[in-house]
This record gives C-alpha cells, structure tokens and sequence, in this order.
C-alpha cells in the first residue's frame, strides 16, 4: 500500500497501529513516499510511529485552536457559520440582521404552531401561504429549534446568550421546543390539503382516502365523490 505521507492516512497513534497489525496480518506492506520509511523492519514502525505521535498532536491543536477561534467569534457577537440561520440575512463582518420577509414567514410558522400543535398542518398553511419557498417538515421543525430565535447561539454543549437580534421571546421559544417534543397524536393521518381541491371535471370537493401498496407503504390520496377519480398526495 503506498501513500504520499504518513499524515495522510491516519492522525490517531491508536487507529494507526490497529491498521498496521492488520496490514502484517495479510502480509501487506505499508509504504510512505515522504518518509521513505521500511515499515516492515522493527526500526521503521517505530519511527513511523513516533512520527504519528506529532500527527496526532497537530490534529489536536488544530481542532483547539478551531474551536477557540469560533468561541471568539462568538464573544464578538458574530455568527461563526458559512450560511445565515432562517430569519436572518449576515454581513461582511459575520453580524446577523434580520430578514423581514423571513421574520413574517417565521411569526406566521409560530402563530400556526401554537394554534394546531401539529406539524402537518403548518406545513399545509405554509405551502398556501408562501408557496416560494421549499417547505418539508423538517425545515419548519429545523426553524423553530434554532437557538438564534431568542439571540443566542449553542456550541460544543454550551449556550451563548444575547448575540444576535430575537425573533421572539424566551417565553414563546421555550412554547414552540414543548410542542416538538410533545407532538400531537390525535390523529392517525394528515391530509394536508383537506377540504382544498375540487374536481377538474365536476368541481365536486375531494375527500380524503388511503392504501398500502404490496410492500406496506402508505399512500394518501384525494378522491372525487363522484367521478371516483384519485389523485396522490405527493402528485399535489
């Protein structure tokens, strides 16, 4: 096995021996082109593995001084990711400021959550509402979790307070975190376009149905009462 440099294919002493003793096992030969070492001999498994050591170092100096640099940002109120959070649009010097269209989009995502207590139905009157945009479950999940909500960022287990602007108050963020972890159940099924769509032919309103394929997947649908026409949730 040949590989440009030692560091290339491992920074762990540990993982690195491991794959060494495997590598004998099958009577594999390890070759490093930069430390032009004999890893077969006793001699060049210890230097390759000393020479590990100070890998393994630099790796770890590394992830400290990463991680003391994007506490500083922090310090420095500034946001220490490539991509603003929903809500928020970043400058030049990493600030967040907010986005009054995406703040609208997110006071409408937390009044419609507090109002159903259910994730299906927001989505369903987010899609209706600002149809431009790619809403999932997930990503409306995804914003009302976000820590920026209340000005404040989480990092490496500890929470940063008053960094940023607030999209709401403690109070409503601790409401919206209650509701995902207690997610509603009353109902087995979700239609998210109820009561919606009519019939292209008759304009008849479609009623709500499902099936399970032959591998027990389910599939909700609208049907026509009287043209007895379907139409998949997911082709809506």
């Amino acid at each position: 096995m040949i590989i440009a440099k030692l560091d290339r294919i491992s920074r762990s002493i540990v993982d690195f021996t491991l794959m060494l003793d495997n590598l004998s096992a099958h009577n594999v030969a390890l070759v490093s082109v930069a430390e032009n070492l004999d890893m077969i001999s006793a001699m060049g498994r210890l230097v390759s593995k000393i020479l590990m050591v100070f890998a393994e170092f630099e790796r770890n100096q590394d992830i400290a001084r990463t991680k003391d640099a994007i506490i500083a940002m922090i310090n420095m109120n500034m946001y220490p990711y490539r991509d603003a959070p929903f809500g928020y649009t970043k400058d030049a010097n990493k600030h967040l400021h907010i986005d009054p269209k995406q703040k609208e989009m997110f006071d409408f995502i937390k009044l419609e959550l507090f109002k159903t207590k259910n994730f299906r139905d927001v989505l369903a009157s987010c899609l209706l509402k600002y149809p431009e945009e790619m809403w999932t479950e997930a990503k409306i999940s995804k914003i009302c979790k976000q820590a920026t909500n209340i000005g404040g960022i989480k990092y490496m287990g500890a929470f940063y307070p008053n960094k940023f602007p607030s999209l709401c108050t403690d109070g409503e963020y601790n409401k919206m975190t209650d509701i995902i972890k207690h997610r509603s159940k009353e109902r087995k099924y979700t239609y998210i376009y109820k009561n919606l769509l009519e019939c292209h032919n008759c304009h008849a309103t479609l009623i709500c149905t499902s099936a399970y394929n032959h591998q027990k997947k389910l599939y909700l649908y609208y049907q026509c009462p009287k043209c007895k026409k379907l139409i998949n949730e997911q082709t809506v």
